[in-house]
């Protein structure tokens, strides 16, 4: 922010993805005349009842996205994307990545698993609770 007694103008900063997903700096600034700044900063995620929970961070606990239990091992099944992951920092991209990470877990994961024995009859469930679904 400039200014002398009060702020006259803020500059920001073109941002762009690496080659990971991560955001950079890209060194084009941009000043913007401005009379008045708010910083609105000062999310914090509360437990959920059976959900692993780290108050101190306000994350849910987790190696890569995988959600990992008391005893720390990871909670079969369980995963998590965004500021409950890594707590409230980042942009959209950050997002972006963290999410790709950890869905690149969950299909790990899924090809370990066994396959299901039998497939889901998605159209008979459907007529099971409605008797006239709408199925194209």
């Amino acid at each position: 922010m400039t200014g002398g007694e009060h702020v006259s103008a803020i500059t920001l900063e073109r941002t762009a993805l690496d080659v990971e997903g991560r955001v950079i700096g890209t060194g084009e600034l941009t000043n913007i005349p401005v009379e008045l700044v708010l910083r609105a900063i000062g999310y914090r995620a509360v437990p959920l009842p059976g959900v692993p929970f780290d108050a101190t961070h306000g994350v849910i606990p987790n190696a890569e996205g995988r959600v990992l239990g008391a005893d720390g091992a990871p909670c079969p099944g369980e995963y998590v994307v965004g500021w409950i992951k890594r707590g409230p920092i980042g942009v959209i991209g950050t997002n972006k990545s963290d999410a790709a990470q950890t869905v690149r877990h969950l299909l790990a994961d899924l090809a370990e698993r066994p396959a299901p024995s039998a497939r889901l009859d998605l159209a008979g469930a459907m007529r099971a609770r409605c008797p006239a679904p709408v199925i194209r």
